[in-house]
Order: structure tokens, then C-alpha cells, then sequence
């Protein structure tokens, strides 16, 4: 079975960061989009996020998006599209 495609927006830290982390660990499968309206603090997230999960047999990635910007949900909607093309689970929590 195709991994499930996940969204979280505000995943760089806090709830949003511990929700990706869960995902991660997760026994089922999932590839994981990690959102962030910056891309340093995304990076700055995926490596932490990566470390503490080593051996997780989920993925993850960054994904910009500020959703105060049309454009920038325009080109996160573009990545996803040409990527998987779909979501499956959308954790909103940025705000």
C-alpha cells in the first residue's frame, strides 16, 4: 500500500513539530510534508527532526508555505501536485 501523504502547516516547532515527529515514528507508513513559512527554520527543523528519528521507515520533507500568500500556497499546491498530487491527512496548525 502507497504511503499516506501528509501536510502539517506550523510544523517547525511546538505542537506542529511534535505531530510530524509522530508520524515519523509511526508504524504505518506515511510520507510527510513538514510546513514552514521559512525555509532556514524548515531546514533548521528537518535536520533536528531527522536525527531524533533515525531509522524511522517514514519520510519526510519540507514544504513552504505561508498561508498568508496566495503565491506561496500557489507553489505549495504546484510541489504537491507534481509530487504525490495528493493529501491525504492536513494538520493545520499554523497561526
Amino acid at each position: 500500500m502507497a504511503a499516506k501523504v501528509v501536510l502539517v502547516t506550523g510544523a517547525t516547532n511546538g505542537i506542529g513539530y511534535e505531530t510530524v515527529k509522530a508520524f515519523l515514528q509511526s508504524e504505518n507508513s506515511y510520507h510527510v510534508y513538514l510546513g514552514s513559512r521559512s525555509v532556514e527554520k524548515g531546514k533548521t527543523a528537518l535536520q533536528k527532526i531527522q536525527e531524533e528519528c533515525r531509522g524511522s521507515k517514514n519520510t519526510v520533507e519540507i514544504l513552504q508555505i505561508d498561508l498568508t500568500s496566495d503565491e506561496s500556497i500557489e507553489k505549495a499546491f504546484e510541489t504537491i501536485k507534481n509530487g504525490p498530487g495528493r493529501v491525504d491527512v492536513l494538520i493545520h496548525n499554523a497561526g
